[in-house]
């Protein structure tokens, strides 16, 4: 016991030490390669977990402990980006086994249980959220909306279920109870996050909801959706130059690298990440900007990014950095194409005004 108490300690001290002091040089450094940062955090996974098994430990402790230190790293949106395909894989695979350990017949006993505790537990956690929210003064509709986005209970409670069957300590007819109650929690609160709206002006119109209003009309404010932006990717010295040249015009820019060194210094809305994933420009806001521009030397990307501008129906200035891909770029969908990066910025944002791309 106290090597495992020992061992958490440790563990923990050095999650935090390392993502003050060890990983932000190393990430930096291997920042413009991305497949370098997926294998970099992926070994540092598998290095807490060889650690924390040398306490004693569970290995999801060390695994949780490691992505606590990746977290505190600034391009840590796009390796989460990069991590959840192997996260989902993961998760199908632990439910494969999750549900081959059980048995049926445990499984139909327990319905019963499983049924009560689910519905305990979707009203408790309703009402709890609800009444945590009014008493910090962001009102019943924000701790509705809260409510029902947390009612279920996590997969962390499967991990705990099954990491407790297999060390013995509770049987396998609790795994199905608590296997019954996830299924059914999750199952409802997707329907609940789906109609929430609904559900609440239900409860408004027959005054159950509507009684606490907001104290503090700062705290229900929501961040306001961008629409009319200029996306610019790729922060070499031709993206910086139009970022600048974009700025000075008054547009609201947001540029993109897959580098955190690119974007320092900036003076607009910075996002790092990979353009060529389609999930990530759905978070940049690409439907709703006004012009993508790219700036990068890679092909393949500028024209997977004339492709997604003309299925957006968003146009795009896309970098030919040799004059025999211009032709290429137009039939992919891009709308103008840079011809060369001596252009001057100013003669750039003046094709952009007689494309009609933006007044």
């Amino acid at each position: 016991l106290g090597l495992a108490f020992g061992g958490m300690l440790l563990l923990l001290a050095g999650a935090l030490l390392s993502a003050r002091f060890v990983l932000p040089p190393l990430f930096n450094w291997m920042g413009p390669s991305q497949e370098g940062l997926l294998i970099w955090s992926l070994c540092w996974c598998f290095l807490f977990v060889l650690i924390a098994e040398a306490f004693n430990l569970s290995p999801e402790i060390g695994a949780f402990l490691a992505g606590v230190s990746l977290a505190q790293l600034r391009f840590n949106e796009d390796l989460r980006r990069r991590v959840n395909p192997l996260m989902n894989l993961f998760v199908a695979v632990f439910f494969i086994s999750l549900g081959v350990s059980m048995e049926l017949g445990s499984a139909a006993e327990q319905w019963l249980p499983g049924l009560v505790i689910s519905v305990f537990v979707l009203v408790a956690e309703l009402v709890f959220f609800l009444w945590i929210m009014i008493r910090l003064g962001y009102g019943d509709r924000t701790g509705w909306m809260t409510g029902a986005a947390v009612a279920q209970i996590s997969e962390f409670s499967l991990v705990l279920a099954a990491l407790g069957v297999s060390m013995g300590y509770i049987g396998a007819p609790i795994l199905s109870v608590v296997a019954i109650v996830a299924t059914v929690t999750m199952a409802v609160t997707a329907y609940l996050i789906l109609y929430s709206e609904r559900i609440y002006d239900w409860l408004l119109e027959r005054r159950i909801l509507g009684r606490w209003p907001v104290r503090n009309a700062a705290l229900d404010v929501h961040e306001e959706h961008r629409s009319g932006h200029i996306i610019v990717v790729g922060m070499n010295a031709l993206g910086r130059r139009i970022v600048d040249r974009l700025v000075a015009l008054g547009e609201d820019v947001l540029a993109v690298d897959t580098s955190p060194r690119n974007l320092e210094g900036l003076t607009c809305r910075v996002m790092l990440g990979n353009a060529e994933h389609v999930g990530f420009l759905e978070e940049a806001g690409m439907r709703d900007a006004k012009l993508l521009v790219s700036t990068l030397q890679i092909e393949e990307t500028n024209q997977l990014l004339a492709y997604w501008g003309r299925l957006f129906g968003v146009p795009t200035s896309i970098h030919a950095f040799d004059n025999s891909l211009a032709d290429d770029l137009l039939n992919a969908g891009a709308t103008h194409v840079i011809l060369s990066k001596a252009s001057g910025t100013r003669r750039i944002a003046d094709a952009f005004r007689s494309a009609g791309i933006f007044a």
